[in-house]
Parts: C-alpha cells; structure tokens; sequence
C-alpha cells in the first residue's frame, strides 16, 4: 500500500522538528531511527510504516526473548496489555523480538501535531515503565506475573 505525500511529510516534518536524525526508504514505506532507553546498553529500533491512510510506529525493545521464555513472557504482555489505550505490546514468536505498536489514523492526510506526539513519542513512557519488568521476568521466570505487574502499575 502506498502512503500520501501529505502524511510522510507531517512525519518527516515531525522528526526533523525534535532534531530526530532517520533514515526513509521510500520504497517500502519506512522510516527508521534508534533510540536509548534510560539505563540500557543498546539503542531501541523504531520503525514507522508509512500507509495511505494512516502511520503505524514500531519500537522493538533491546531485549531478545529466549524460546522457553516465550510462555511467561506472553502472560506478562498480556496483562501489561489490559487496559492500554493507544498501542500494544507484541512477542514475535519467530524471532523472540518484543514490540510495542502504535497507530495514528489520518483518513484526510491531515496529521495533527497530537497525534504525532501519541504515536510516535508516547510509546516510550509505556515502555519505560514495563521494560524493566520484562527484565526482572527474564532473570526471575518463576514471579509471580500478576503481582509484577501490579507493582509496576502502582
């Protein structure tokens, strides 16, 4: 699906803007940029897919998810999932790759500022605050998932 001049436009705007350096390929209707999360080692990949309509933002974690770990790890998204507004979080059970997805929909190609606030910069407080459990998770698999996740809610 193609994406309208008019929406890659406010996007690139946008990260221009907040001094965002990304790279476009055009071909395939993405832009990509890195980010740091607070106290880790590895930048986050953020990827946003340009569409007709509408901008999808994906902002894969730097942490890769063992095979065996794929049960509570899925548990764990789940319940953090409960409740959210706008995005989600997602495990790629080919690649063990944990995701957390937003989405602005433009059908007029008009993107207000908002919206590229919620979409692409308002992923990362969700993600700062369950990251870390996704951590705690990966080195404790036997926790107690529903009390972590009240904890981190708390």
């Amino acid at each position: 699906m193609d994406y309208t001049n008019q929406i890659a436009k406010a996007v690139t705007d946008y990260l221009r803007e907040k001094q965002i350096v990304f790279a476009f390929d055009k071909k395939n209707n993405y832009l990509m940029t890195e980010f740091g999360l607070e106290n880790e080692e590895y930048p986050m990949e953020v990827v946003i897919h340009l569409m007709e309509d509408a901008f999808v933002c994906y902002c894969v974690l730097p942490t890769e998810i063992p095979t065996e770990m794929y049960p509570v790890v899925g548990e764990y998204l789940h319940r953090v999932n409960y409740g959210l507004i706008n995005g989600n979080f997602e495990l790629d059970y080919a690649e063990g790759a944990v995701q957390y997805k937003t989405f602005g929909y433009c059908p007029d190609g008009v993107v207000p500022e908002a919206l590229l606030e919620a979409v692409i910069v308002g992923p990362f407080s969700i993600i700062h605050r369950y990251h870390p459990g996704l951590r705690v998770l990966l080195l404790h698999p036997k926790i107690n998932i529903s009390l972590l996740v009240e904890k981190l809610e708390s």
